[in-house]
């Protein structure tokens, strides 16, 4: 069997299960999402690049919730407004009302199919985000009548995100002015990781002519560099030659490559050669 390297990473997942009844206890449930927050935020001040799951069953609706009111003054109530606003997190049945509307529940009552679980996650896994949907295996299957029982394991059904795994990468296009006879000047593209890797890894590197001519117009580069743990950017720089020709903007490509345990989302960047004659 052959060993690949891998790459690790840390995630935080937090559970709750908040008080129930929606027209009562909607202090203690607000209170129950602000020391959410305050975890969350306390992880992501200790390791910025920190990917945070907060869910459960919260026993409240998604923004705006509340469609109980005591008065025309407590709705929205707004009880999970700690977790949208001041942990910045995303609420992912956002992502499921606007990929599959009529699937977007996860609790019936009396017939009426509602949400009370969610699933916050903050930017940076959010970012790994594929699909988010709810398993429904408890919730659609209601009883037929009184003496039947519930058919699921639970009244709610649960809900299931999926992310990439693997670092992305990127590379940035550039352009540069051409410069006149005898001159170079250097396009330095960046390569960019999403994140941090937890060990070292190789980046390779190479241009490919497109309308640029190598050795003529830039010379060719073929390059390996490691880029070191914990780092998310690593640079390659190709060396532009001047001419005094009037010639059209011409373009060459640089294509980057990594290690298995790294994901290619845009692995070729374009340089442009801009005339300046």
């Amino acid at each position: 069997m052959l060993d690949l390297p891998s790459d690790s990473l840390t995630l935080w997942a937090v559970s709750n299960h908040y008080s129930s009844t929606p027209d009562a206890r909607v202090g203690q449930r607000t209170e129950q999402a602000n020391y959410g927050a305050a975890i969350i935020n306390a992880i992501s001040a200790g390791d910025p690049n920190a990917r945070i799951v907060y869910g459960g069953d919260l026993n409240v609706y998604p923004r705006p919730d509340d469609p109980i009111a005591m008065s025309d003054a407590d709705t929205p109530s707004d009880q999970l407004g700690a977790l949208y606003d001041d942990a910045g997190m995303h609420d992912l049945w956002e992502n499921l009302a606007a990929e599959a509307p009529s699937a977007a529940y996860s609790y019936t009552f009396q017939g009426q199919a509602q949400t009370l679980d969610h699933l916050f996650v903050n930017n940076n896994l959010y970012g790994d985000l594929v699909q988010m949907r709810a398993a429904h295996v408890d919730a659609g299957w209601p009883a037929d009548f009184p003496d039947d029982g519930p058919r699921g394991v639970s009244d709610h059904d649960p809900q299931v995100a999926r992310f990439h795994s693997k670092a992305t990468l990127t590379v940035n296009d550039v352009s540069v002015v051409e410069g006149g006879p005898g001159t170079t000047t250097p396009a330095v593209f960046t390569a960019t990781l999403s994140r941090p890797l937890s060990q070292n890894a190789v980046i390779c590197a190479a241009t490919i002519g497109l309308t640029a001519v190598d050795g003529a117009d830039y010379k060719g580069l073929a390059q390996c560099q490691t880029l070191v743990a914990g780092t998310t950017t690593i640079t390659y720089t190709v060396q532009v030659k001047g001419d005094n020709r009037r010639e059209a903007d011409e373009t060459f490509a640089l294509l980057v490559l990594a290690v298995p345990f790294v994901r290619l989302v845009d692995p070729v960047a374009i340089g442009t050669i801009v005339n300046d004659d």
